[in-house]
């Protein structure tokens, strides 16, 4: 069905997204970071059946963002009733909740989508015979998808980002006994080894989330990371904390945990663009999560690279990196491995990741893994 209304031009000045404040390291601290090993991204190992279900919830999330979206556009035409489920509605409230300026520069994707037949087949799969005109869209994509592996009956919770805080640890001898209570994700440097072809220097923003052993997904709030240019120094963040989540009580061994990360280029007129689409991204994680009916951490993160990947390029194009995953498995208390990196205590050793490339740019990531 083609979208009816005509495009509004909408002309508004955009805002600036929070910055984060980074400093170059020292010739020292370079050298140092420089030194560490390259990470490849690491991506879960999953059966024929497993993928199977990631597939169906990467659809039905796709689904409920093209309604969303459409909702957006023209409430009337696209309507919600009574019977939206409870990702349906998060969805629509998450979307809605994107200024003007955002939007207006999302309908364009939106036309594409809803006027190329082959394109929205793409996107949607056998869900783009759901008619988004009749209000009752869950109930059809439950009919139409005739959905084996996952449910649009419940949702897991929101884990909406949390500001910052500082934790200090005891010195001395820690404790005997469970004393950890959360695990953090902590960004420490970017650097910038090639700047993006669209000319000028790169403004970049940050989002992403982190994923715990149970499969709740943990999102980062967005933030500007500042202007980059090749051959700029390393920039140092300190221990910026990302994202936490909480350590279970009851703990059963190896368990896994993964970091996501998202790099968008803003052009310097879509600085707030670039921030909103990095918010809604955790609001998609989360939705394409809660529909597994048995979710776990590694269908989680194949699930969340499918949706965020496939939404950003729909709507991005080549402005976003492709997401970076790190796997942290934890074998004990405080025994731990990453990508061939092995410790034994609370504070992962300073961690880099490969190249991530995009955008004719290429950027590393410094991070580490701390339980608090």
């Amino acid at each position: 069905m083609a979208v009816r209304k005509k495009i509004p031009a909408v002309k508004a000045a955009p805002t600036r997204a929070k910055e984060i404040v980074g400093t170059p390291m020292t010739v020292a601290e370079q050298r140092a970071f420089e030194a560490l090993p390259a990470l490849e991204p690491e991506r879960p190992t999953l059966s024929a059946e497993e993928r199977a279900s990631v597939a169906e919830a990467v659809a039905v999330t796709n689904a409920l963002v093209f309604n969303a979206l459409l909702h957006r556009f023209d409430p009337v035409a696209y309507p919600v009733n009574a019977n939206a489920s409870a990702a349906e509605r998060e969805l629509v409230k998450e979307l809605k909740g994107l200024s003007q300026t955002t939007f207006s520069k999302l309908m364009p994707g939106i036309a594409r989508l809803n006027t190329d037949a082959a394109r929205r087949k793409k996107f949607l799969g056998k869900l783009a015979a759901v008619d988004f005109h009749k209000g009752d869209v869950s109930r059809q994509i439950t009919r139409v998808g005739g959905l084996k592996r996952v449910s649009l009956g419940t949702m897991q919770r929101v884990v909406r980002p949390t500001l910052p805080r500082v934790v200090k640890k005891s010195a001395g001898t820690a404790p005997q006994g469970p004393v950890y209570s959360e695990m953090q994700l902590l960004l420490r440097a970017v650097h910038c080894k090639v700047e993006t072809s669209g000319g000028g220097s790169d403004e970049m923003v940050m989002g992403g989330m982190l994923i715990d052993p149970a499969g709740t997904v943990v999102p980062f709030k967005g933030f500007l990371l500042g202007d980059f240019d090749t051959g700029d120094p390393v920039r140092g963040y300190g221990e910026h904390l990302l994202a936490r989540a909480k350590l279970a009580s009851k703990v059963t061994y190896p368990r896994t945990f993964f970091g996501i990360f998202l790099l968008v280029e803003s052009d310097g007129d879509d600085r707030e663009l670039a921030r909103e689409m990095t918010k809604a991204a955790g609001t998609i994680a989360n939705i394409v999560v809660s529909a597994f009916l048995t979710p776990a951490a590694g269908m989680a993160v194949e699930a969340v690279i499918g949706a965020i990947g496939a939404f950003f390029q729909l709507f991005l194009g080549d402005d976003h990196f492709p997401l970076w995953s790190s796997r942290l498995v934890q074998d004990g208390p405080t025994r731990f491995r990453h990508h061939g990196v092995t410790w034994d205590g609370a504070d992962s050793p300073n961690l880099r990741t490969s190249n991530i490339t995009g955008h004719g740019g290429a950027y590393v990531v410094g991070f580490k893994w701390s339980m608090v």
